[in-house]
């Protein structure tokens, strides 16, 4: 397969354009054209012709000198084959360009040379994928009930004491975990299979055990910790510092079945996690723990009053009291709150608008998102000392893996900006340049005054230009899509723009930044 880029289609070889005599243009299911291109003899006679002076050039063919071996020569010792899969080689890439000059097509990104054959005529055949389609459904009839986000008082509370965590004395333990202590842990624990319940039910309740001086007991654990798939594993870590209490605890009784236990201590034990679809595939199922103390500590909060208060606010102007301070506490939660609920409000909106949709693409757009997700994977890991390649390694991931797991999320995310870019133009959604120069000058508001001068300049960039319009375009879609599912989005105004004509102010301003 010959992968096709700008750099590809940019050369012509020696032979120039020529007429094709037959071009023949099938759309694949998978969003690409299959297109197949019917060549002249001669033209292919000139490429032979071509590819033999450069295999002859390149290698050493007894009694003459690189590159001056006859045609003759060059097909006995190297096969007539050798050199017309050469030849195509060669015609490939300016043949490809007039191809898709002729056929008008809009290639998403770079095609790829499939096959050729020479009888009864020269024919080669392409694969081109195309720009993505988006048929939108009756997306303004989609409607979701809007439920603002209440802040309840526990809520605060439990704020309140992660602020008094932060600031406890914690002192190393050697006495047995208690309830509030932080006890570090590793934990292996995995979903119990039915199977794993039926042979535990059907076990014979005998006290007569073998008496071979062997820990029976310890077998049944090591069985539970490691006859299990990669996929049953519900928590996998090594140490996990956990306060053992109702608040922090992974599933609910994990906090009780600690208490107790050393250091250097291992436990066993089943609990069956809330059937909540926070918990995905784990929800109401059973799962074993295994885990093995390595510290203990005792934690000794401090008291939450004014002074606290004034303690943790003690770099501001004026130092707060328990009173304002739980204020701010539940402003920042409320504020908190609506924006993740208003982000789930926009997921939950578009993907009704994903499904009544008609979406076309081909699979390169896909493996292009991936290929995202993984380069950000890859930043998170380096930050922690890893690459992909280690993770790879450690949990023998091959490629196809990893394309296979980071797929679906991938497909959604496509689908997703794909949606949201045609509703940015089917709503007539624009941005001005005083919006544009707004959103600047808000971002300069951020700044310090000495700093002002040098980041004025660095917005000037066409690049965070675009960025901020790209932005400002988001904003305005997501607003819309909020407006559009809870029933109250306005009138489309009449498309009076001339066809072909969609830029906006702003656009314009950023392209006139390009230009300068």
């Amino acid at each position: 397969m010959h992968p096709y880029n700008d750099a590809y289609v940019s050369r012509f070889c020696a032979t120039g354009k020529v007429q094709l005599l037959n071009i023949q243009t099938e759309h694949q299911a998978d969003h690409t054209a299959r297109v197949t291109v019917e060549l002249p003899h001669d033209q292919l006679e000139k490429a032979k012709l071509q590819a033999a002076r450069k295999i002859s050039g390149r290698v050493n063919i007894p009694g003459f000198r690189k590159g001056k071996a006859p045609y003759s020569v060059v097909a006995r010792y190297y096969g007539e084959q050798a050199i017309v899969t050469d030849a195509f080689e060669i015609l490939a890439d300016s043949i490809y360009k007039q191809m898709l000059s002729e056929t008008g097509l809009d290639p998403y990104g770079p095609g790829s040379f499939q096959d050729f054959k020479v009888d009864p005529a020269p024919t080669m055949v392409f694969s081109v994928p195309l720009q993505p389609v988006v048929q939108l459904g009756d997306y303004r009839s989609v409607r979701l009930p809007y439920d603002e986000p209440k802040i309840t008082d526990d809520t605060v509370d439990r704020a309140l004491k992660n602020l008094q965590e932060q600031q406890a004395v914690i002192e190393e333990s050697t006495r047995p975990a208690q309830l509030t202590d932080r006890v570090t842990v590793d934990i292996h624990s995995h979903i119990v299979r039915e199977q794993e319940v039926s042979s535990a039910e059907d076990a014979p309740e005998s006290a007569d055990e073998p008496s071979d001086g062997h820990d029976h007991e310890h077998d049944h654990d090591h069985d539970h910790d490691h006859h299990h798939d990669d996929d049953d594993t519900f928590i996998h870590e090594h140490a996990a510092a956990i306060i053992l209490d109702a608040d922090h605890e992974p599933v609910p009784g994990f906090a009780e079945a600690l208490v107790g236990i050393a250091v250097g201590e291992q436990r066993s034990f089943d609990l069956i996690v809330p059937d909540n679809e926070a918990f995905g595939d784990a929800a109401g199922k059973t799962v074993h723990f295994t885990v093995t103390a390595s510290k203990i500590e005792n934690m000794t909060l401090p008291v939450l009053n004014d002074e606290f208060a004034a303690r943790l606010t003690q770099s501001e102007e004026k130092p707060l009291t328990l009173l304002e301070l739980r204020v701010r506490v539940r402003e920042n939660l409320r504020a908190q709150a609506e924006a993740d609920y208003r982000a789930d409000y926009v997921r939950r909106a578009l993907d009704e608008i994903v499904r009544m949709s008609d979406i076309r693409y081909p699979e390169a757009l896909v493996a292009d998102e991936i290929e995202e997700l993984l380069k950000q994977f890859d930043r998170q890991l380096q930050q922690q000392g890893f690459t992909l390649k280690d993770y790879q390694n450690v949990l023998k991931r091959t490629d196809q893996d990893l394309y296979t797991e980071y797929r679906p999320s991938a497909v959604s995310r496509v689908e997703r900006g794909l949606v949201m870019r045609e509703l940015t133009s089917a709503e007539r959604i624009n941005v001005t340049a005083e919006e544009l120069l707004a959103d600047m000058e808000q971002t300069l508001g951020g700044i310090q005054e000495d700093q002002r001068d040098s980041v004025r300049q660095l917005l000037q960039s066409p690049d965070l230009r675009r960025n901020a319009l790209d932005q400002l375009y988001r904003e305005k879609t997501t607003q819309r899509i909020i407006e559009i599912a809870q029933g109250r989005a306005p009138e489309l105004p009449p498309d009076s723009s001339p066809e072909g004509e969609s830029d906006s102010v702003a656009e314009e301003t950023v392209k006139e930044g390009e230009s300068a």
